[in-house]
């Protein structure tokens, strides 16, 4: 498969959490994002045209869950 073929399939394909009523966009970062890719691209279900794409085997995804309070 092609290098660019790979990067479109990872363009078109969302990773993550929904909601972000529950998981705020201040609470999702990224490290090492392929050209602009942003972390909030990463939702399920999200407004972006494509999901977020790391530059390499060392990107990654982080979320902040926050401090779950009962």
């Amino acid at each position: 498969m092609p290098m660019n073929d790979i990067y479109v399939d990872c363009r078109l394909n969302s990773i993550g959490v929904g909601n972000e009523n529950v998981i705020p966009d201040a609470q999702l970062s990224a490290y090492l994002s392929r050209d602009l890719s942003l972390a909030t691209q990463a939702r399920f279900n999200g407004n972006a045209t494509f999901g977020w794409c790391g530059e390499n085997d060392n990107s990654w995804i982080q979320v902040d869950t926050g401090l779950l309070v009962h």
